[in-house]
């Protein structure tokens, strides 16, 4: 894949996100830079047209910016159908339609000094290496689904993760590069324990109790396996990334389904 200087013949290009994440409007501009037609890109899932590369933390920070204050501002890098990177200045807003909620993203062409600081700040750190040859260590399905859009976004990055994680260790990447993406899933897994446990105060989920037990217990676990590595008492290897595996899937089949099932997609969040 190569980086695409980006040419834009209009102001800005435009697309809309309904709550499942999937792209339910673009402009002819979006379409001509992504190189799809409007046929195929409504009705994709958002992901699909951004870079598989971009750091968590940006990801989070946009889920963060636009759920509190229904804004957000920043740069994100994209995919187009023949494989192009580009990166857009993009301003995410929150609209309300009925009770509905969709996110409208409007991209500019960011200045080469924006983008310079961006993968400065996101330097192989937290940019992962396009790595063909290895195969996905879990591949997101629909029947990882918990039927309750914001946390399967969670589960996906958290998936995400644990690919990132498998694909460092497998090609070789140092130490520093396996604890930073480490340190990423630690964050993450907070945050995203922090979200379902707030959703299920707010709704008052009957099975509270157990199922913030399991978050505690898995955090614990994460914190002490991460301190053993970086004080070199540990290596990252297969028994690790099946324990992550297996939780992660055990958690997501069972106790998140339920939670999933309890969460209605019409409760505003």
């Amino acid at each position: 894949m190569r980086e695409k200087e980006i040419e834009l013949s209009d102001l800005y290009v435009l697309y809309e996100v309904c709550a499942d994440n999937k792209i339910i409007f673009v402009n002819s501009a979006f379409c001509k830079l992504a190189n799809y037609n409007k046929s195929e890109i409504i009705g994709m899932p958002h992901h699909n047209i951004r870079d598989s590369n971009m750091p968590i933390s940006i990801l989070r920070d946009l889920e963060e910016s636009i759920s509190i204050k229904g804004f957000w501002e920043g740069l994100i890098k994209y995919i187009s159908k023949n494989g192009n990177l580009y990166w857009l200045h993009i301003i995410a807003l929150k609209k309300v339609n009925n009770s509905k909620e969709s996110f409208l993203f409007i991209g500019l062409k960011p200045t080469k000094f924006e983008i310079k600081e961006v993968e400065y700040n996101f330097s192989d750190s937290t940019f992962k290496e396009e790595e063909h040859n290895i195969k996905e260590l879990v591949s997101w399905s629909d029947a990882l689904s918990v039927g309750f859009a914001p946390i399967d976004t969670h589960h996906k990055n958290l998936v995400d993760l644990l690919n990132r994680l498998n694909s460092a260790t497998l090609s070789g990447k140092g130490r520093r590069v396996i604890e930073n993406i480490l340190n990423e899933l630690a964050e993450y897994t907070v945050y995203h324990f922090g979200y379902e446990e707030e959703q299920m105060q707010k709704f008052n989920y009957p099975n509270f109790d157990e199922h913030k037990e399991e978050h505690t217990t898995f955090v614990s676990q994460v914190t002490d396996f991460i301190n053993k590595f970086k004080l070199g008492e540990s290596n990252l290897d297969e028994d690790i990334l099946n324990f992550l595996i297996k939780w992660l899937s055990n958690h997501i089949l069972g106790t998140d389904k339920k939670l999933g099932g309890y969460l209605s997609p019409s409760k505003i969040l």
